[in-house]
């Protein structure tokens, strides 16, 4: 009875330190407490591999950069960056999402008054799954104006970086609250690099001129049509529907 008792104790300690990522315990250490009277029935920890596969972080030198998870548990790695970025709305099938394109200070003081342009803020965070990814928080425009949806959500995710939170909608007093996890394990230290992980991720996003497929895609920083090409064009127009009225 003492040995089964020990070993479920042994199986107990190793689930706790797989889960914790501690593999100290050795399998010459596992091996001597282990019941050699019986066979062992299947282990917690093989139930827990079947029925609760971790997800794996895919391609970790390079992360995706996804919107903060809502009512999920989460903590922040120690560095985060403030960076200008111009918010680009797209059209993804049925939904619009929004991304964050960092642009460099010479082309900032090329479009210092657009709209568009915000401070963001980028955080690398972890689940407890393992999954690791890029999130940010938008701080609001560059002549000052914010919210308190955003002012609420750097709150908490400055919060993450030493507990672990998960985030909620509080739609009547217009703000995110952080909720601490019951369970605090050790904050999140080993990942990749934090500014080379946000570098490839963003690799594809830097604006560094006013070339860039984005800004022409929506318009931005763009020349201005000279009054004189504007009114050739209205001219045209203008003939073509004269010319429609007479064939009638």
């Amino acid at each position: 009875m003492e040995n089964v008792l020990n070993n479920e104790s042994t199986e107990s300690q190793v689930e706790n330190n797989e889960i914790n990522g501690d593999t100290s315990l050795s399998n010459t250490d596992i091996e001597n407490t282990q019941c050699t009277t019986t066979e062992a029935a299947p282990s917690i920890l093989d139930r827990y591999r079947t029925t609760n596969k971790q997800s794996p972080v895919i391609n970790p030198d390079k992360l995706s950069v996804l919107a903060t998870p809502k009512d999920k548990v989460f903590a922040a790695f120690p560095l985060s960056i403030d960076l200008t970025c111009l918010m680009i709305k797209e059209v993804k099938g049925s939904y619009t999402e929004e991304k964050p394109y960092p642009v460099t200070d010479e082309v900032v003081e090329k479009l210092e008054h657009d709209k568009a342009l915000q401070s963001v803020t980028f955080y690398m965070i972890q689940l407890e799954n393992g999954q690791i990814f890029i999130t940010y928080c938008k701080n609001g425009s560059l002549n000052g104006y914010t919210c308190n949806w955003f002012t609420s959500k750097k709150a908490c995710l400055d919060i993450s970086s030493e507990e672990w939170i998960s985030m909620s909608t509080n739609h009547e007093e217009g703000i995110y609250d952080a909720i601490i996890a019951d369970e605090q394990p050790d904050l999140p230290t080993e990942g990749p690099e934090f500014y080379s992980a946000l570098e490839l991720a963003l690799e594809d996003h830097f604006i560094d001129s006013l070339d860039h497929p984005i800004l022409v895609a929506n318009n931005i920083g763009q020349p201005k049509r000279s009054s004189k090409q504007s009114t050739t064009r209205r001219n045209r127009r203008s003939s073509a529907s004269n010319k429609e009225s007479i064939s009638e």
